[in-house]
């Protein structure tokens, strides 16, 4: 299960000593802190730790979920909650700020490196904040920015009240309280008071986008027997913020995560085998190729899953667990196809965009089957075949176009059970009919140098679907540019000759062909053109006058 999966790659990391958020803690971006002396009266509001314009991630407690209610954070949140204070005149701000000191009461009380803050809270009226100096004369806009409580010493030194180890005690022991409860929590199996709204993941939504709890909605078509949003998955408090910084670890890292569009795609190896297979992920979805791990860690437990988030909803399209030989082996079923290394697959769904739509990269399904059939041994996606087919019929045929063809034929073959080895071949009809053509293009190139409306332009559409008539015409006007190009380069004109005999002279051509012919005749094409000519030069213009390889 992932959220199962997640939690344990949580422990991982902060065993690790990886940058992941603890139980109980979260990554928050800090504008500004309010300093308080020992005594408890407000020094004034410094600014936080900034990372070029914007503040630095500073871990503090984890905040609730919120939506219209009023739910405090411990030691940092926004001014209405600590001083109950807000530039826009919030309403509620003293409701919000009461919230607060409850809080801080039952969390830190007793802990004697928290009296100050206590304090501090006990002694703070509202009503006044506006008229106090510190808060009046502010460097930091306190509208809607997060704030932290901080100590500072006698001798001005600043102290931040989590590095007291009082406050970290009482924190963790607050951390691990599951409630207890008649629920039993998913993933640990112990009995739990669950929590009814998870965490969001915001780095799932996309622009515009809400963001929205990986588990529960709150809708009513999804409540059973009574129960909604995280009730229906019950989880304690605990686990919801693990499995929610793991998952927000991923995110965040290029070399675990890939977002196409409405779908994002995250990925690990279990134990010391991530170091080596998640880069090795990464780089065979952007294009790079399958690189070579470490025997050990490429037999290691890979999961890959595909998530995306649409209208303030999360869903999980698929989750695999498999291995990076398994991975592997699925990419290299692919490369023949694409002429040695499989594309990105950003660039896949980019070649085969039909002209005005929405970029392929935002059709969530095509990115999951793609991803899918690439990494986990998917079949190849029909969308992007019927795309493919209806852009080569049109005539425009493209290395990706013909690759996608040839994935295509390789993965109906294998689900059909047949053989691969002989998958396309002179034997087959289809594939030679498209060899003829491919040579018979070259030849009328050589030839007749560049033509306004080449063979390619003017045939390729009748004879992918009527090879039987069209290609007897093409092969006659062929005897009269062979005539032509021997009188100027006589052995060019024999390599064509000899290479248009013995595709000809192999057998006949089919009168007319389904869609499934119609891919190998295209298939045959691009292959037979990749065989008989190489690019003048490195980085040659594709129009550019081309050799024959032999």
């Amino acid at each position: 299960m992932l959220l199962e999966d997640l939690v344990r790659l949580h422990g991982e990391l902060v065993s690790r000593g990886a940058a992941v958020a603890p139980a109980g803690m979260a990554w928050r971006k800090v504008r500004g802190r309010v300093a308080i002396d020992p005594a408890g009266r407000l020094l004034g509001i410094l600014p936080g730790d900034y990372s070029g314009d914007e503040p630095a991630e500073t871990l503090a407690p984890a905040p609730p979920v919120r939506s219209a209610n009023i739910a405090a954070a411990l030691l940092c949140d926004t001014a209405a909650y600590l001083l109950g204070h807000s530039p826009k005149g919030d309403a509620r701000a003293a409701e919000k700020f009461e919230a607060s000191r409850r809080l801080h009461r039952e969390a830190l009380g007793g802990v004697a490196e928290a009296a100050p803050l206590l304090a501090f809270l006990d002694s703070w009226d509202p009503a006044r904040a506006p008229s106090v100096t510190a808060v009046a004369e502010s460097p930091v806009d306190l509208d809607g920015a997060f704030l932290e409580f901080c100590l500072v010493d006698a001798d001005g030194a600043v102290r931040d009240l989590l590095d007291t180890e009082g406050v970290k005690e009482a924190l963790e022991r607050r951390s691990c309280q599951r409630g207890g409860g008649a629920y039993t929590d998913l993933v640990t199996g112990e009995p739990c008071e669950p929590l009814r709204v998870h965490p969001k993941a915001p780095a799932l939504a996309g622009p515009g986008e809400k963001a929205a709890p990986v588990v529960g909605c709150n809708i009513e078509s999804a409540q059973s027997w009574g129960a909604s949003q995280g009730y229906l998955s019950p989880m304690a408090r605990p686990t919801a913020e693990r499995y929610s910084a793991a998952l927000d670890w991923l995110l965040k890292d290029g070399c675990h995560s890939l977002r196409l569009g409405e779908a994002t795609f995250v990925w690990w190896a279990d134990g010391e085998a991530d170091a080596s297979v998640a880069p090795a992920v990464a780089d065979a979805l952007r294009g790079q190729g399958a690189a070579d791990v470490d025997a050990d860690a490429g037999g290691a437990p890979l999961h890959v899953a595909c998530l995306s988030s649409k209208y303030a909803r999360v869903q999980l399209r698929w989750y695999e667990t498999v291995t990076w030989d398994d991975a592997r082996d699925s990419l290299g079923r692919w490369e023949g196809c694409f002429g040695g290394r499989v594309p990105s697959a950003f660039s896949i769904l980019k070649a085969l965009e039909r002209p005005g739509e929405k970029a392929p990269a935002t059709r969530c399904q095509d990115a999951a089957s793609l991803v899918g059939a690439l990494v986990v041994g998917g079949p190849w996606p029909r969308t992007l075949t019927q795309r493919a087919a209806a852009m080569a019929s049109a005539g425009d045929i493209g290395p990706t176009v013909a690759g996608t063809l040839a994935a295509s034929a390789l993965s109906t073959r294998k689900e059909s059970g047949m053989e691969t080895d002989d998958l396309l071949c002179p034997a087959d009809p289809a594939y030679r009919a498209g060899c003829i053509f491919a040579i018979l293009e070259g030849l009328q190139k050589a030839a007749q140098g560049r033509l306004a409306a080449p063979v390619r332009t003017r045939y390729m559409a009748g004879a992918a679907k009527s090879p039987a008539r069209v290609l007897p015409t093409l092969v006659a006007t062929a005897q009269a540019h062979l005539k032509k190009l021997s009188r100027t380069k006589p052995g060019l004109a024999a390599f064509y000759e000899s290479a248009l005999s013995e595709a000809v002279a192999a057998g006949p051509v089919p009168l007319t062909m389904d869609a499934a012919a119609s891919w190998r005749f295209y298939v045959g094409y691009y292959r037979q053109r990749d065989q008989l000519y190489r690019p003048a030069g490195d980085g040659a213009d594709p129009e550019a006058e081309e050799v024959p390889a032999g």
